[in-house]
């Protein structure tokens, strides 16, 4: 990688045709918005020989870096490569040396996350900060989170002071195992894989309780780092047995295996160590310590020997229980101190849960009153409702004779005028029906005259635009008749007036052709006979006839009347050009021409003849000098292209190859 940092161009294959030179840049610019002195442009890739035609439709980013040495190069690496897409598509920024080629591989190293970071902070930032400090592999900067890559164990740094006076830290953590907290109680491994259903690359959940508080949590491990960031951007703040869940990575180093506990299964006892395969087996045997009395001594034999080796085991043992006995009294007091604290806070809770209790039955005495004084309001309305319903009821049995007196009389009008009222109004609907009847009687009869008449007035007009249509149309009938007679007449004359002319222009061009044609090659036969006829034909005289030709040939501007012939071509090949037929121009006799050039010339030149002729033999050079069309043979121009196709053809790996020299 140390080599591709030092180029000063590199490539983005494969992106898609609506990228342009302006999207790759405001790549450029997420990362880092200053600092950049670079040239993109965006290229199609060149369709070659026997390619598919959809070879036009790919596309590749030429970055060229203006600033000498691996400065942008190594932060473009660090801080892009692999990490963000081109804005306005999927594709992620690939860097690769050839348009060709494969992108440089992904960084590794060993990574940490960054605490502290200020919002809006870029990867650009991030590495000029750390870049004077150590060696970064890569930075990546996520939505919820952001991961440095170091290269090797002496790289990695703990902090970095920032210039707002903070400061950066750098935690451990693993990519690939992915801590889940926060889990309901009842949360087994069924439920997290239940959860986990549309993640891939699960290798292990490992479900666990912290001790004391029985809450459970979990450590579920994946494949590979990117398995992982998808899981947790899916997982994290989702509801797992009715309660939302934390995920974040693990905080253990990179690669560190984690110790499951031993289970106890002797009922809290310490479980009997096992001989060590390094020391023998030992019986215990009792020996008396005196002759007269008789108390016995327990020793260790071996073999018959009593062995201090064991003695030794036990003191060792002893030593590591009394330590272990200290740092138990130590965890103890520490508990007992905390035991005490939690009481002194539980004794608060309680006044305080005391004093609150008070206050809440005061609260409720309040509000028996309240609610006491609101039922009397109550019913005091509720007397004052009756008295006020009492009183109407006496006042309307007072005026009841007076209002029913009235009541009968008002009947009685209304009674007699709803009769007045309908008599008119059956005598008014009468007169209308009858007056209805009359007028539309009337309508009816003026209608049918006017229809009558409308007829008759349509059929006469009818009859009178048919026969003038009939009449005009014979007329533009005959005109369309006697125009087009002319203008077929008109037309054959004017082609066969074309035809003629065109014929007798072909005719002179074909006469003036073959004259130019013929006195060129005789021109050029005799100036061959002169230059090499006189002599034995050689491959030095080979080459001199070749490099004579090209100059001819590159400064002759090809017309009718001066064609291209046979003669002129600078055809690379070693055949005497007295005996030179086109039968002679094969791929195999280019390579020989070429073999021997190579020994013959120095290396420049060798180059530049090569060069010189890669350009002269394109079919593109000869479409554009449009050489081919001063040759009015049909069969000469084809087998001329043919050759020159042959020629270009066979040059081009030979060309290549010169480029290595």
């Amino acid at each position: 990688m140390a080599a591709h940092l030092k180029k000063s161009v590199w490539f983005i294959p494969n992106i898609p045709s609506s990228t342009t030179a302006s999207d790759v840049l405001r790549a450029f610019h997420q990362v880092s918005e200053t600092g950049w002195d670079i040239d993109v442009s965006v290229r199609p890739y060149r369709k070659r020989a026997g390619s598919a035609n959809d070879t036009l439709n790919r596309f590749f980013a030429r970055v060229k870096f203006k600033c000498p040495g691996a400065v942008l190069t190594e932060k473009a690496l660090v801080t892009m490569h692999q990490q963000i897409s081109i804005p306005g598509s999927d594709t992620l920024v690939a860097f690769s040396v050839n348009p060709e080629s494969a992108p440089f591989p992904s960084q590794g190293g060993i990574p940490r996350l960054v605490k502290g970071l200020p919002q809006g902070y870029t990867a650009g930032q991030l590495y000029d900060l750390l870049r004077p400090k150590t060696s970064v592999a890569s930075i990546r900067i996520h939505v919820d989170f952001t991961s440095v890559w170091f290269h090797k164990e002496e790289d990695i740094v703990e902090s970095v002071p920032l210039e707002n006076g903070g400061k950066l830290m750098f935690q451990a953590y693993d990519p690939l195992v992915l801590f889940c907290g926060g889990l309901a109680h009842g949360t087994d491994e069924t439920m997290l894989r239940n959860a986990l259903i549309d993640c891939e690359g699960i290798k292990d959940i490992s479900l666990r309780r912290k001790k004391g508080r029985g809450l459970p949590f979990a450590f579920v491990s994946f494949e590979t780092a990117d398995q992982a960031f998808i899981a947790k951007k899916k997982l994290h703040g989702t509801t797992v047995n009715s309660k939302k869940i934390s995920v974040q990575y693990s905080n253990k180093e990179y690669k560190e295996v984690p110790v499951k506990e031993q289970k106890r299964t002797d009922g809290g006892k310490e479980a009997e160590l096992p001989p060590s395969p390094e020391v023998p087996i030992a019986n215990v045997q009792q020996t008396p310590t005196t002759p007269d009395a008789g108390a016995c001594t327990k020793h260790i034999v071996i073999d018959g020997k009593v062995s201090d080796q064991w003695v030794e085991i036990w003191k060792n043992e002893a030593d590591t229980s009394k330590a272990q006995l200290v740092e138990a009294r130590r965890r103890a007091v520490a508990v007992e101190e905390q035991l005490q604290l939690l009481k002194a806070e539980k004794d608060q809770k309680l006044a305080e849960i005391q004093h609150l209790k008070e206050q809440n039955l005061k609260l409720k005495e309040v509000q028996e009153d309240n609610a006491k004084l609101q039922v009397e309001i109550n019913d005091l309305k509720r007397r004052l409702e009756l008295s006020e319903s009492r009183k109407k009821i006496l006042e309307m049995q007072a005026d009841a004779p007076m209002w029913q007196e009235a009541k009968k009389k008002r009947e009685a009008a209304e009674k007699k005028a709803e009769a007045e009222r309908k008599r008119k109004a059956e005598l008014e609907e009468s007169k209308r029906k009858v007056r209805e009847i009359q007028e539309a009687e009337a309508r009816r009869k003026k209608a049918e005259e006017a229809a009558k008449k409308k007829e008759q007035e349509r059929k006469e007009r009818e009859q009178r635009e048919e026969q003038k249509r009939k009449k005009e149309a014979e007329a533009r009938r005959k005109q369309e008749e006697e125009a087009a007679k002319k203008r077929e007449q008109e037309r054959k004359e004017r082609e066969e007036r074309e035809e003629q002319e065109r014929k007798q222009e072909k005719a002179r061009r074909e006469q003036a052709w073959q004259e130019a044609t013929i006195k060129e090659r005789a021109r050029l036969k005799r100036r061959a006979h002169s230059l090499w006829g006189l002599r034995q034909w050689s491959n030095t005289r080979a080459l001199e006839r070749v490099q004579i030709l090209m100059d001819e040939f590159e400064k002759t501007k090809f017309s009718e009347s001066q064609p291209a012939t046979f003669e002129i071509i600078p055809w690379p090949v070693l055949t005497d050009p007295l005996l030179l037929k086109v039968e002679h121009i094969d791929w195999a006799g280019v390579e020989e021409f070429f073999a021997m050039a190579r020994a013959e010339l120095t290396v420049a030149e060798y180059k530049k003849t090569v060069e010189k002729l890669h350009k002269m033999f394109h079919p593109d050079r000869w479409r554009a000098r449009a050489i081919l069309k001063t040759v009015f043979d049909e069969d000469l121009s084809h087998t001329l292209e043919e050759a020159g196709n042959t020629v270009s053809q066979a040059m081009t790996p030979l060309w290549r190859a010169s480029k290595a020299l």
